[in-house]
């Protein structure tokens, strides 16, 4: 999609990877792209300009700076890999109906994001992007996918800021959250 949307970043993103992987057979991408339907397109590049801010800006020179500012291709597959699922979750025809999280522990910023905001630009983008993403997963009550918390490991809910989450969570958008690590059947039925 960037080949076509922002060839300037494209043969910037190409250069630095001729650099990167001097001497080797891996490549970030491959040559063989085929083209994905134009819906998901224009929802993946609004989503992308959401993402970084780019709103009433020419994506292709917009992309190039930021790339040029940041100098790192794996921070822009990161970027893209965020705008594709949002992409997904905003249109109802990619919307998943079931979304399953395993090893949900690392995930309670989701339900209960860290207090204190970041510091770094790198940081703040990630936030951002982290606030975007669980507003369309959690939703409004009436488009979100069924979700599905999975971890075979028993855990205490810890949040990326390294404070604890209380057993039982009410997140921002109302819902409420049950944490608790022991599993105490309500009733038993034979």
């Amino acid at each position: 999609m960037l080949c076509a949307e922002a060839p300037t970043c494209w043969t910037f993103v190409r250069k630095l990877e001729q650099k990167h992987f001097v001497g080797k057979d891996s490549r970030w991408f491959t040559d063989h792209r085929s083209q994905p339907p134009e819906r998901l397109t224009r929802l993946f590049l609004r989503s992308l300009r959401d993402l970084l801010e780019f709103a009433g800006r020419p994506l292709d020179k917009a992309l190039s700076a930021w790339l040029a500012a940041h100098g790192d291709v794996s921070e822009l597959i990161l970027r893209c890999r965020s705008a594709l699922a949002l992409a997904a979750l905003r249109h109802t025809a990619c919307r998943p109906d079931l979304l399953i999280l395993d090893e949900f522990h690392r995930y309670a910023d989701l339900i209960l994001p860290a207090t204190p905001a970041p510091s770094t630009g790198r940081a703040k983008e990630r936030a951002r992007s982290l606030a975007l993403l669980t507003k369309n997963l959690l939703g409004d009550g009436t488009s979100k996918p069924a979700l599905l918390l999975l971890s075979a490991t028993p855990y205490r809910l810890i949040r990326l800021d390294k404070g604890a989450c209380p057993a039982v969570v009410t997140s921002t958008s109302g819902n409420s959250y049950n944490f608790s690590t022991t599993c105490v059947p309500t009733s038993t039925s034979r």
